[in-house]
């Protein structure tokens, strides 16, 4: 409280709290927030999964772990010159599409999947993620007055940084309650994954509420990127 009124009381705020009154700026802003706590989430979990339940050995984890950024090195370019040619608007909705079926997908990952059922999955999610992220900064960024892009590079990073620390903290915690929970009426195969697709539908739910937020953006007006 204390911040939040210095900020409004002072020539020269930390932040500058008017940025925010760019409504196009902040529900970009929030959507990705919400999309990383979401994608976090599934990542920290996934190779507990892979390893517990596979029982695939460190090396095969993390060559199965390089699909996400693989998508990204591939497909964010792409992704980028297309959304200067048609505008961020569908692309983020269809990126966040695919990060939410992708998620679902994930939920339906059991004791007898084999790796290559985690790796298309990974792929689905990775996709959306990266046809989304470029679009989405872009849009950002475009949203306000250039005397505001330090802030907003600054605040994009804080809010990756915010729902990445987020998800895994509250996934981890859900997920050792839902376990042990479970572990009383159910072996630890069967607790891990009632306990892992638990956290990834909850999870799911919440990219869900990033679609819907991302979707206000369509009641917005374009802006000039060459506002002042």
């Amino acid at each position: 409280a204390m911040f939040l009124w210095r900020e409004t009381h002072t020539d020269s705020p930390l932040i500058g709290l008017s940025i925010f009154t760019h409504i196009r700026f902040t529900i970009t802003l929030s959507t990705m927030l919400l999309l990383f706590i979401a994608m976090s989430a599934g990542m920290v979990m996934t190779p507990f999964f892979l390893e517990e339940i596979l029982r695939l050995g460190p090396g095969q984890v993390g060559l199965i772990l390089m699909t996400p950024p693989v998508c990204t090195l591939l497909i964010a370019p792409l992704s980028g010159r297309l959304s200067d040619a048609i505008g961020d608007r569908l692309l983020t909705t269809v990126g966040l599409v695919l990060v939410i079926t992708g998620m679902f997908l994930f939920a339906t990952l059991g004791a007898h999947s084999r790796p290559f059922d985690v790796i298309w999955r990974l792929i689905v999610m990775g996709s959306g993620t990266a046809i989304f992220a470029s679009p989405n900064s872009s849009a950002m960024l475009s949203a306000i007055p250039r005397k505001f892009l330090g802030i907003a590079s600054c605040l994009q990073a804080t809010a990756r940084n915010l729902g990445m620390t987020a998800g895994v903290a509250v996934a981890t915690a859900v997920f050792a309650f839902r376990r042990d929970l479970y572990q009383e009426t159910a072996g630890p195969v069967e607790a891990f994954v009632h306990a892992f697709r638990w956290v990834i539908i909850a999870f799911a739910v919440l990219a869900v509420v990033a679609l819907l937020v991302s979707l206000l953006r369509i009641k917005q007006p374009a802006p000039s990127r060459d506002q002042d």
